[in-house]
C-alpha cells in the first residue's frame, strides 16, 4: 500500500539536486517556499526501465506555495512531472490526476511547470513571473511546457513575461491531440503560434490500469 504523505509549512532552499521527489500517491505539497534548488523543486516522475524505485505518482496536490528562482541547472521546470523512457515514446497515464493549484512561481531560470507523457493535470489560479530566465533551449523559456500529454486544464493562471527574451507561455513539443490542452479564462497565456494539436503518436494506458 503507497504511503499518504502530506509536506506543509517547510522552506526548501540552496539544495544542488531535487527539493523533493515524488513517487507516490495521495501526496499534498501545500504552503511550502522553494528557493535556489538546482534541478528543480518538485519531481514527479515514473519508471519501469532502469530504476524501478517506486509506484508512478497519483492523487497529488501541490497548492499554496511559493517557487522562487529554482532550476538553474535542468532545463525542465519547477515542478518537473515525467514518464522515465529509454527512447521517449513511454505510455501516457502512468502519472495522473495532478491538481497545481495557487502557486507563485518567481524568475524560474527555466520552465515553470514541465509535463512529459502525463494526463489529468489541473493548473488552476497560479502566477508566473518571469519564467525561462536562463533560456538555454527552446523548450526552456516559457511558464508551461507539455509533451505527449492528454487532459491538461489550465484555467484562471496568471502569467507576466521576461520581454528580455524569446519567451513563450506555453510550449507545445511535438503533435497533441485537439482536447490535449483546454485554456479557460487565463491572463497572459496562450499556445505558442507554432504548435500543432494533431493526432498523438503514444499510447494511452488502459482505463482501471
Amino acid at each position: 500500500k503507497a504511503p499518504k504523505v502530506e509536506i506543509r509549512n517547510n522552506v526548501i532552499r540552496n539544495k544542488r539536486n531535487r527539493g523533493i521527489l515524488i513517487q507516490s500517491r495521495d501526496v499534498v505539497v501545500e504552503n511550502n517556499t522553494f528557493s535556489n534548488i538546482v534541478h528543480g523543486a518538485i519531481m514527479l516522475i515514473a519508471d519501469d526501465v532502469q530504476f524501478f524505485e517506486s509506484l508512478a505518482p497519483q492523487d497529488v496536490v501541490i497548492r499554496n506555495n511559493k517557487f522562487i528562482r529554482n532550476s538553474i541547472g535542468t532545463q525542465f521546470g519547477d515542478i518537473d512531472a515525467f514518464v522515465w523512457t529509454n527512447d521517449g515514446n513511454g505510455e501516457i497515464g502512468a502519472i495522473k490526476n495532478i491538481t497545481i493549484e495557487n502557486n507563485f512561481f518567481g524568475e524560474s531560470y527555466n520552465t515553470a511547470i514541465s509535463m512529459r507523457r502525463v494526463t489529468d493535470f489541473e493548473i488552476r489560479g497560479n502566477a508566473f513571473y518571469k519564467s525561462g530566465l536562463k533560456n538555454i533551449l527552446p523548450e526552456s523559456n516559457g511558464a508551461v511546457y507539455v509533451e505527449k500529454s492528454e487532459n491538461i486544464l489550465l484555467e484562471k493562471n496568471e502569467c507576466v513575461a521576461d520581454t528580455d527574451t524569446e519567451f513563450k507561455s506555453i510550449i507545445v513539443n511535438g503533435k497533441l491531440s485537439g482536447t490535449a490542452i483546454v485554456l479557460k479564462d487565463n491572463a497572459g497565456m496562450e499556445l505558442d503560434s507554432g504548435a500543432v494539436l494533431e493526432a498523438l503518436n503514444a499510447t494511452k494506458v488502459a482505463a482501471g490500469a
